[in-house]
C-alpha cells in the first residue's frame, strides 16, 4: 500500500481522537459525588421546603437512582430539579489557579408535583420558566407520597405516588439537585440517592480513534475506486483533520458532554470533506460532497448548541443562576442574593429597570445600596430595596418577570424604572401595556407606583411617563450629571413620602 494510504489512515485515527476535545475544561476532570446520599428524619426533625427555604445539594452527580417520600400543603407545587448545571469558577487542576467564570444560561429539567390541578411532571427548563403554577402530576395535600427517579445519561424516569411518567430528555448527563416549593410547603420524610454508572461521563478517545480509522477506510476506499492519486489522498487526509480542528475551534458547550450524535455528524462531515478531495473530473459529485461536510457539521454544532431563547428574552444573555433564583423567589443583588427568608421587618421596594439603570457607578455606588441607606435616614426605618439585575432590559421584560416570579415580596411601594425604549411603535406600545399592568397591579394589591427615568430616555418614553404621573403618581427624571448618590436621594424623596 502507498505511503499516502497510510497517511490518510493515521489521519483519521487522529481525526477521531480529537473528538473528545470537545468536552470543555471544566468537564474534564469533573468531580462527580460518588457516595450515598441518606437523609432520613424523625418526626420531630423533618426538612421542610417553603417559598423561603430550598432544599439543595452541593453534589453533582452522574447517573443516580432516588427515592423519597415528601408529603404537600395545600396549594403548593413542589419542583424537583435536576441535572442543574450553572456557571461556575474553574479551578486549575495543575495549579489550583482559580479561573474566570465562563457565562451562560444555568440548564435544569424538573419533575413537579401539585396539590392544585393535575398533569404531566416532567417540565422542561422553558415550560417551567413560563408555564406558571400548577398542574403538575396531582397529590392529595398533607398526605405522604413516595417518588422514584432514575437518570441515566440525558434520559431521567419517575414514578410520583404509584404514577409512572414518561423518559424525559435533559439536557446533561451530570448536575446538582435543587428542590423548591411555590404556593405552600413541603416536607421531606425521607431521602435516599444511590450513584450509579461509571466513573467516567465523557467520550472513549480510543473509541473515537476507532471510529475515525473507520471513516478513513470508508474514504480511501472511496478515493481508491475513483483512481485517486498520492497528492489527492494526501490533501483529503489534511482536510479530514482540519475539518475537526475547525469544528472543535466553533464549538462552545457550556460545561456540557457533547452527545455522541453530534460528534458522529462532525466526523461524518469530515468524511466528507476529505472524500471531495478524493474525486477526481467530477465537478458535480465534489460540490455535492462538499455540500454535505458543511450540512453534516454545521448540524453537529447545532446538536451540541442550548437553546437559550426563552431565558435570554426573559433575563437577557448569559443570565446564569438567575433562572433557579427566579424559580425559587430569589433577587441577586449588589453583593447579596435576595430571598424571602432574609427580608428585613421593614417595607420592601421593588426596582424594575435593570443593571443599566441602577448600577451607575463604582463599587459601593450601586442605587439599591444608595437609596437602602437614603430611604433608612429619610423614614427612620430599615427598608428593603431589591429588584433583579438583568443585563439588557426592557420594560416589558422587567414586568414579565416581576409578575410572574416576585409578587411574593409584596413591595410597599414598586419603582418602574427605564433607561428608554425603543423607538418604534410596537417596542413603545409593549411600554404602555406594562405601565398599565404594573398600575393595575399596585391599585390591586395596595402599592405605591414610582416612576423613573434614566437621563437617556427618549421623549416619547418620557411622555408616556407625564401621562401616567398625572394621575398622582411620582415621577423622577435622571439628570445627565446626577451623581449615583443624588439618584438615590432623589429616588428616596419620592418613595419616602408613600412609606410613612
Amino acid at each position: 500500500m502507498r505511503w499516502s494510504c497510510w497517511f490518510l489512515l493515521a489521519c483519521g485515527v487522529v481525526a477521531g481522537s480529537l473528538l473528545p476535545c470537545f468536552v470543555p475544561a471544566g468537564c474534564r476532570d469533573l468531580r462527580l459525588d460518588r457516595q450515598h446520599f441518606h437523609l432520613n428524619r424523625d418526626a420531630t426533625d423533618l426538612v421542610e421546603i417553603t417559598d423561603a427555604h430550598w432544599f439543595e445539594l452541593g453534589n453533582r452527580f452522574g447517573d443516580f437512582d432516588l427515592e423519597m417520600d415528601v408529603s404537600l400543603g395545600e396549594g403548593a407545587d413542589l419542583d424537583v430539579l435536576l441535572r442543574v448545571v450553572e456557571p461556575r469558577h474553574l479551578e486549575d487542576p495543575e495549579t489550583g489557579v482559580i479561573g474566570p467564570m465562563e457565562m451562560f444560561a444555568g440548564r435544569f429539567t424538573g419533575l413537579r408535583m401539585s396539590t392544585v390541578g393535575d398533569g404531566p411532571g416532567w417540565r422542561s427548563r422553558d415550560a417551567l420558566l413560563t408555564g406558571g403554577p400548577g398542574n403538575g402530576v396531582g397529590v392529595a395535600p398533607g398526605y405522604l407520597s413516595t417518588v422514584w427517579i432514575q437518570a441515566r445519561g440525558r434520559w431521567l424516569r419517575a414514578n410520583v405516588a404509584g404514577r409512572q411518567q414518561p423518559w424525559q430528555l435533559a439536557d446533561d448527563v451530570y448536575g446538582r439537585l435543587i428542590m423548591l416549593t411555590r404556593g405552600g410547603n413541603a416536607v421531606i420524610h425521607r431521602l435516599e440517592i444511590a450513584p450509579r454508572g461509571a466513573d467516567h461521563l465523557g467520550p472513549s478517545r480510543w473509541g473515537w480513534a476507532g471510529f475515525g480509522l473507520l471513516a478513513a477506510a470508508v474514504v480511501l476506499a472511496f478515493g481508491l475506486a475513483l483512481g485517486a492519486q498520492q497528492l489527492e489522498l494526501v490533501a483529503g487526509a489534511v482536510a479530514m483533520v482540519g475539518f475537526v480542528a475547525w469544528a472543535i475551534w466553533q464549538g462552545d458547550l457550556e460545561l456540557a458532554f457533547p452527545g455522541a450524535d453530534a460528534m458522529l455528524l462532525v466526523l461524518t462531515g469530515a468524511a466528507a470533506a476529505a472524500s471531495a478531495f478524493v474525486v477526481r473530473d467530477n465537478l458535480p459529485l465534489r460540490l455535492a460532497l462538499v455540500f454535505a461536510a458543511a450540512f453534516a457539521g454545521d448540524a453537529g454544532l447545532r446538536a451540541m448548541h442550548h437553546d437559550s431563547r426563552v431565558p435570554d428574552e426573559l433575563f437577557g444573555p448569559d443570565a446564569g443562576n438567575q433562572l433557579t433564583e427566579a424559580l425559587g423567589c430569589r433577587v441577586r443583588g449588589p453583593g447579596i442574593v435576595h430571598s424571602l427568608a432574609q427580608a428585613e421587618a421593614g417595607p420592601r421596594v421593588f426596582l424594575l429597570g435593570g443593571a443599566p439603570l441602577y448600577d451607575v457607578g463604582g463599587p459601593g455606588e450601586h442605587l439599591e445600596l444608595l437609596l437602602r441607606a437614603a430611604l433608612r435616614g429619610t423614614t427612620r426605618q430599615a427598608v428593603e430595596v431589591l429588584g433583579p439585575q438583568t443585563a439588557v432590559p426592557d420594560a416589558a421584560q422587567q414586568w414579565r418577570l416581576f409578575r410572574d416570579f416576585y409578587t411574593a415580596y409584596r413591595p410597599a411601594a414598586l419603582v418602574f424604572g427605564t433607561l428608554g425604549e425603543a423607538d418604534d411603535e410596537v417596542a413603545q406600545s409593549a411600554f404602555a401595556d406594562a405601565l398599565a399592568a404594573a398600575k393595575r397591579w399596585c391599585a390591586e394589591h395596595d402599592c405605591r407606583l414610582v416612576l423613573f427615568a434614566g437621563s437617556g430616555a427618549d421623549a416619547a418614553t418620557q411622555a408616556t411617563l407625564r401621562a401616567a404621573a398625572a394621575d398622582d403618581v411620582p415621577l423622577v427624571l435622571a439628570a445627565a450629571d446626577d451623581a449615583p448618590m443624588q439618584l438615590a436621594q432623589k429616588l428616596a424623596a419620592a418613595i419616602g413620602s408613600l412609606l410613612r
